[in-house]
């Protein structure tokens, strides 16, 4: 009889199963005790040895996935463990033919199962990095501000606000970046017990999401992410998905990916987009737009406010262009994304540092293209400070020239270079540093003339050297005729500082530097603003680009007295080139 057992296991007619032997209380196997007639069989009170299974290496099928028994573990125990319903026994004995009374598996034994129908565990997430604003919101509509290092677990819904975004590590190790403007459910992020499959669905409600999902996932994983119009379901892939005004957008960059709708599907592979209407009807894929090429190195930017000309895209009728730094996983920091629709990118208020850019194209369908990146430096701080005279292309008319401009908070010093105009070319008349808000330049022969100012913070030691700030022009010309001494008639403060002529800034200056007391708003286009001088004191002064959201440059103070003029209007100096002032 166990040469016939052994037989039909060897053929594959039935499993391999180590029958339990002989041992000294008789409890043989029926077939051996009729075999044996040199003693009586022997019954024990004890219940016989169920059939033990022995090693084997099934393959599955797809559907299937394999699992071990655990040490001591019964076929039926196995099944109450991973099995969604204990009734599953006869249909996984079936599976693996097996008798479902197999008590315990040798090492390296391993068991088919259906997929579908064993349990899951919940699994979590975890926010990598993260923006100002980003919200984790609650059930009761509560919102919490968003923290890198938090676990996430499924039902959360997070949201970013124009100006940020924020990066996630989901359970099988994939990337999902929550872009600025965006907002998104994690519906679903379940493992299946004793596997590496892995099934998450991403529900996006407003804006975009991009994910960079494992290639090496195991069989029969699952990654959905769903929008009003349609579901995408990834295979080893990275893309972007975005809820346009009445149509999704799914861009592939590498690998493919299932686009179902209601009215239809389309398998979109990695280089192509799709646009799913309101209908739920899937576009026939076509090419993403080509990444932008960068011709030459971006240049070194020293203002608060930059504009950075991004390279154009054939077939382009937007860009969105953002600046990551590696500190932040690739999140764009609040303030450092923009579409825009012509190639020229305005950032302002970011940090100093370096940068990565990212740009891509967006075509007439809302579709993104390929992107591309190249380092950029910011430095602009400290700030320069503001000019306040010689005024912006002022008269001098002879005596000593006295600049005076306003001291950027933190700033323990000032560099200064004034240079000589001569035809096209700025020759270099002097150089300095200075200690406080004002530069006795002194006499200088007619002529047209340029100053420009940087500040200085930190210690003499470590100095930190701030950006020049813009050439301003004056002339000094001969002295006007002799006039008879009257009241001050210089009613006008004048300031200047570093942007773009052809923006438009706002300027507030207040008596204190909270800009609570004696406040005073101009809108102005350009980078001069000429206002009623006020009273003799100590003002502070910012400005910001005239858009909402703008950061305004740091405070800057400076301190208005009124000079006493010679008989020829010139402000009365001392013999040390010092002005006197009226108190």
């Amino acid at each position: 009889m166990r040469a016939l057992i052994a037989a039909l296991c060897t053929a594959g007619f039935l499993p391999a199963v180590v029958l339990s032997q002989p041992t000294a209380s008789g409890n043989a196997p029926p077939a051996a005790q009729k075999a044996s007639s040199a003693k009586p069989a022997i019954r024990s009170a004890k219940s016989p040895a169920r059939p033990r299974l022995a090693p084997t290496a099934p393959s599955a099928l797809p559907g299937e996935v394999l699992v071990t028994p655990r040490a001591g573990e019964s076929l039926k125990e196995l099944v109450i463990r991973v099995m969604q319903d204990a009734g599953d026994l006869e249909h996984v004995a079936r599976l693996n033919r097996l008798s479902t009374a197999v008590s315990s598996f040798e090492p390296g034994t391993r068991i088919r199962v259906p997929l579908d129908r064993m349990r899951t565990v919940p699994e979590t997430a975890v926010v990598l990095s993260t923006g100002a604003g980003v919200q984790r919101l609650g059930a009761a509509g509560a919102a919490v501000e968003l923290q890198a290092g938090a676990v996430l677990s499924e039902g959360t819904r997070l949201r970013s606000p124009a100006g940020a975004g924020a990066l996630l590590r989901l359970p099988d190790e994939s990337r999902l970046q929550l872009p600025p403007a965006s907002e998104l459910t994690l519906t679903r992020m379940q493992r299946v017990i004793d596997t590496e499959v892995f099934r998450i669905e991403v529900e996006l409600g407003d804006g975009g999401a991009e994910a960079q999902v494992r290639k090496d996932r195991a069989a029969g994983s699952l990654f959905n992410v769903r929008t009003r119009y349609a579901v995408s379901g990834v295979r080893g892939t990275t893309f972007r998905v975005s809820q346009l005004a009445a149509a999704s957008g799914t861009e592939v960059i590498e690998g493919g990916v299932a686009l179902a709708g209601r009215a239809g599907a389309v398998e979109v592979p990695g280089g192509a987009g799709s646009v799913v209407d309101e209908r739920g009807q899937p576009s026939a894929p076509v090419a993403l737009l080509p990444a932008p090429q960068f011709a030459q190195p971006l240049p070194r930017y020293e203002t608060l406010s930059f504009a950075v000309r991004l390279p154009p895209v054939a077939g382009a009728v937007a860009y969105r262009a953002r600046l990551v730094q590696a500190a932040s996983g690739g999140v764009p920091l609040p303030r450092a994304q923009v579409v825009t629709r012509e190639p020229v990118a305005v950032f302002d208020g970011l940090p100093d540092g370096d940068y990565t850019l990212v740009v891509r194209g967006i075509d007439a369908r809302g579709l993104e293209g390929f992107e591309a990146s190249a380092p950029l430096t910011l430095k602009a701080r400290p700030v320069p400070p503001i000019k306040q005279a010689p005024a912006a292309d002022a008269e001098h008319f002879g005596g000593p020239v006295q600049a005076r401009f306003t001291e950027p908070a933190g700033v323990s010093r000032f560099r200064a270079q004034l240079v000589r105009i001569e035809g096209e070319r700025r020759v270099p008349v002097t150089e300095t540093t200075l200690a406080s808000p004002q530069w006795p330049i002194g006499d200088l022969p007619a002529g047209r003339y340029e100053w420009r100012l940087g500040s200085i913070a930190g210690t003499p030691s470590a100095p930190d050297f701030g950006p020049w700030g813009e050439w301003t022009a004056f002339a000094v010309v001969a002295a006007p005729p002799a006039a008879s001494v009257g009241p001050d008639t210089d009613e006008t403060l004048r300031l200047s500082w570093g942007g773009d002529a052809q923006v438009r800034y706002v300027v507030e200056l207040a008596e204190d530097e909270r800009f609570a007391r004696g406040l005073r708003r101009s809108e102005v286009q350009g980078t001069r603003l000429a206002l009623p001088r006020p009273t003799n004191g100590t003002y502070f002064v910012r400005v910001r680009r005239a858009v909402e959201g703008a950061a305004w440059s740091p405070a800057q103070r400076f301190v208005l007295e009124r000079p006493v003029l010679t008989g020829t209007g010139v402000p009365l100096s001392t013999g040390d080139g010092q002005r006197v002032d009226t108190r």
